[in-house]
């Protein structure tokens, strides 16, 4: 489970890169977003999968 402080990171993370990509594709906005959705369920995936592999190394 992701901590208070890391979900707001994260969130904080999303909010900028969605305020990049509307600044360089303001007309694609719609996909501008769609991406940064996917990168950062792609983002939450490799920080599950990478806590999963150190508890197991850990156990």
């Amino acid at each position: 489970m992701a901590t208070a402080e890391e979900k707001r990171k994260q969130e904080e993370f999303v909010e900028a890169y969605l305020r990049e990509r509307r600044g360089l594709l303001p007309a694609n906005e719609g996909q501008a977003e769609t991406a940064a959705v996917q990168a950062f369920q792609r983002l939450n995936h490799w920080v599950h999968e990478a806590r999963k592999r150190r508890e197991a190394s850990d156990s």
